[in-house]
């Protein structure tokens, strides 16, 4: 399991975290999710898209949205239709506001430094898991981000590059059996029916193809301590927060052997000490340690968070299973 970690200071992740959450494009994208959600209603789903067990019960509400929380696996899942997600990443409003010049020149002047990080690290574990990097097939889902695109093209390890569910250009579907490396980041936590997106992965990786992606983890720290009152929780965006257990399932059931589960998150603390005043009214502990801690303090806990696999943020590789 990868066990490096970048961390920053607390002054710098609060630069950081501002550049790339609090703009006027995210109030605009969370303004769109809240009148979505306001003009939809929501179904009880019982079953977790996770684990597939009948066992959940509702946990918060976030904007009307109930989320439920698996018994067995701990994942959590919003009470959403199918076909109303689908409206909801269809809106017209949502996807001008996404493919604008502004919002996209924003993005990449926030988020370069993350991007460059990301590729960086997939590189190299490429490497080591494939024996190689240069020249691979790489088939890259729901990337929203020019900047990104033009990254990941651009990138030493990438030969043949395809998009498929994006703003930025239609789906392109390779020959099956052909990619070397499946990416998905921040994809998987829109998603109502993760099953089907394993099972078109598993039929176009390769051999010993990758399976790599991001996802909002149920069990991360922000997430169970805001819980409804996170407002970096959009419904209808955020539909699929599973939990390490939910995960491993998941990819066990569809095929996939799990070889790294990391949580280099940075910024689940600044969002908790951003929110405290929305932390439950009984929670003396988190108030106490935030109200008290020193900076050390705080910046050592959120290694604790990183180390222990318990960030919100989680990065994984998988690797198709050897047939028989």
């Amino acid at each position: 399991m990868l066990t490096a970690f970048s961390y920053y200071d607390p002054e710098e992740e609060n630069r950081i975290q501002q550049g790339m959450k609090n703009t006027a494009f995210f109030e605009r994208e969370r303004e769109i999710a809240h009148g979505f959600a306001a003009s939809h209603q929501g179904l009880w789903r019982g079953t977790c898209p996770a684990c597939g067990q009948e066992a959940a019960w509702p946990i918060f509400e976030r904007d009307g949205v109930a989320y439920e929380r698996c018994r067995e696996c701990g994942s959590l899942f919003a009470a959403v239709k199918d076909a109303d997600v689908v409206a909801y990443f269809a809106q017209e409003d949502l996807r001008a506001l996404r493919c604008s010049d502004e919002y996209q020149e924003n993005s990449t002047e926030s988020r370069s430094r993350r991007w460059d990080d990301i590729l960086a690290w997939l590189g190299f574990r490429a490497f080591r898991y494939l024996g190689h990097n240069e020249g691979l097939s790489v088939v890259d889902y729901g990337n929203r981000w020019q900047g990104f695109v033009g990254r990941i093209r651009s990138a030493n390890f990438c030969g043949s590059y395809f998009t498929r569910d994006s703003l930025l250009a239609g789906d392109e579907r390779p020959a099956a059996g052909s990619v070397d490396i499946v990416l998905a980041m921040n994809y998987l936590e829109r998603l109502t029916q993760p099953e089907q997106f394993f099972a078109e992965a598993e039929e176009l990786l390769s051999a010993k193809g990758l399976l790599v992606f991001s996802i909002k983890a149920g069990n991360g720290f922000d997430i169970l301590k805001l819980r409804g009152n996170n407002p970096n929780l959009l419904p209808y965006e955020h539909n699929f927060l599973p939990s390490r257990v939910g995960i491993e399932k998941l990819l066990e059931r569809m095929g996939f052997e799990l070889l790294e589960y990391t949580t280099p998150g940075t910024f689940d603390l600044n969002y908790v000490i951003s929110n405290e005043d929305k932390l439950g009214e009984h929670d003396y502990f988190t108030r106490y340690f935030l109200d008290h801690a020193t900076p050390n303090a705080k910046a050592e806990f959120q290694r604790f968070l990183q180390r222990s696999g318990m960030s919100s943020y989680a990065q994984l590789i998988a690797r198709k299973k050897v047939r028989p």
